[in-house]
């Protein structure tokens, strides 16, 4: 079992009325200085409301939306999973993160059925994918095989567990149009990101987390030009739209690894609010970042966005970061 794997375990304990309670734990690894990531934190919630949905007809999340109320703390948690609404093609669900008895993060999800087999005979098949002249291609041109890995940022504590390097055409292209004038403003950047541990397989809970992986290129820029040499960027909002079926062991891409490309375009008050919007694309399964080998031909149309991911998150200053996590410290009262 991979880190992530064992990192976003969670348990069935107990169900009361028509609450189903998972528990778990936010692990001191997967934090971003002292708080758990965000990305981390939600995929602790899908995984809880993923195993609440694997016996039905509806396993798959479709749309994940996350309000972030507190901080959450290393250390154990609980997962308090509620139906609202179950129909034939979707459902769906409210669920909470708690802590020694304060709701962290709330959420409200969608469950359905990716499987096309599994379609009523009454719906209408409607895809949309190469060669349709209407699908979008990976906007990714360089292959991750041929990407020099980059060194991993300093204040993740999960870097050990990951590779990445970035496809300068994203950044460059971005860059060509707002010098001649025909940009779309903010910052744009592509990073194909993996695991570095073979056990550890993409998942919906993985998904989450990629989709708040980071770096925040936007308000980095800001910060530099208010002479500032650092911040921490919490999440206040972030949702989920899984897109297609998690690539699968033997298929054509791969299992663990993840083009992510992210834009950032508005910063406003208060507190340096802005947006932070991911596309998550799937990887040639033939190689992994950086290992040099030959590049097939046609790669890029076999590719299929995972995820889109859209969120608000905050500019505060970096001691904040190490306040929050000593106030939301799970003590030894907690009855977790």
């Amino acid at each position: 079992m991979g880190p992530f794997t064992e990192a976003s375990q969670m348990r069935y304990s107990h169900t009361t009325g028509d609450v189903v309670v998972y528990i778990g734990n936010a692990h001191p690894e997967w934090t971003v200085n002292a708080v758990p990531q965000g990305g981390y934190v939600l995929g602790l919630i899908v995984e809880a409301c993923v195993q609440h949905q694997a016996s039905t007809k509806l396993p798959d999340p479709l749309h994940v939306t996350a309000h972030y109320l507190k901080p959450t703390a290393i250390g154990p948690l609980e997962v308090h999973v509620r139906m609202l609404k179950s129909g034939q093609t979707l459902c769906n669900i409210t669920a909470e993160l708690i802590q020694n008895g304060t709701t962290k993060v709330t959420t409200q999800s969608v469950f359905g059925n990716m499987d096309p087999a599994a379609a009523p005979p009454s719906e209408i098949a409607m895809t949309l994918e190469p060669p349709s002249p209407l699908a979008r291609v990976t906007p990714f041109h360089t292959h991750p095989s041929t990407c020099t890995p980059a060194k991993s940022w300093s204040r993740l504590n999960f870097k050990h567990h990951m590779l990445h390097a970035q496809d300068p055409s994203i950044a460059e292209r971005h860059e060509r149009l707002t010098a001649a004038g025909i940009g779309e403003g903010g910052t744009e950047q592509g990073v194909w990101a993996g695991f570095a541990d073979p056990s550890d397989k993409l998942s919906a809970s993985a998904l989450a987390f990629f989709a708040d992986l980071g770096p925040n290129k936007l308000a980095a820029a800001v910060l530099r030009d208010k002479g500032r040499a650092s911040a921490w960027f919490p999440t206040i909002v972030l949702s989920l739209e899984f897109r297609a079926p998690l690539p699968r062991e033997g298929g054509r891409l791969s299992t663990r690894t993840v083009g992510a490309i992210m834009t950032s375009r508005f910063m406003d008050a208060p507190q340096g609010r802005h947006d932070i919007r991911v596309e998550l694309w799937s990887a040639p399964a033939s190689a992994e970042i950086g290992d040099g080998k030959e590049v097939k031909e046609g790669w890029r149309e076999e590719q299929r966005c995972l995820l889109v991911a859209h969120q608000m998150a905050l500019v505060m200053p970096m001691e904040v970061n190490l306040r929050n996590a000593q106030r939301a410290a799970v003590g030894p009262s907690s009855k977790l």
